[in-house]
């Protein structure tokens, strides 16, 4: 499978034939090798995230301390600084 992805299809052929000749038919491997010697194969295209969806809040948080004052104060932003 490699192979088909990286372009070497001659590479590929030559595995799947090596895998039908080993008769192994661990998991299915019989039948997957003589799919791809038929169809090279091909990665599944999974859909790209809406920006919407993908974007994570630009939020900063700043540390201060301010005089006489022993803890630190936290706050938060709406926007990165």
């Amino acid at each position: 499978m490699i192979f088909d992805i990286t372009g070497q299809r001659d590479r590929a052929v030559n595995e799947y034939n090596l895998a039908v000749r080993s008769k192994d038919n661990t998991q299915g491997a019989q039948e997957e090798a003589a799919k791809y010697l038929k169809k090279p194969y091909e990665r599944k295209k999974t859909p790209k995230p809406s920006n919407r969806a993908s974007k994570q809040p630009n939020i900063s948080v700043r540390v201060r301390i301010r005089r006489g004052h022993a803890a630190p104060v936290v706050s938060t932003c709406g926007r990165h600084t």
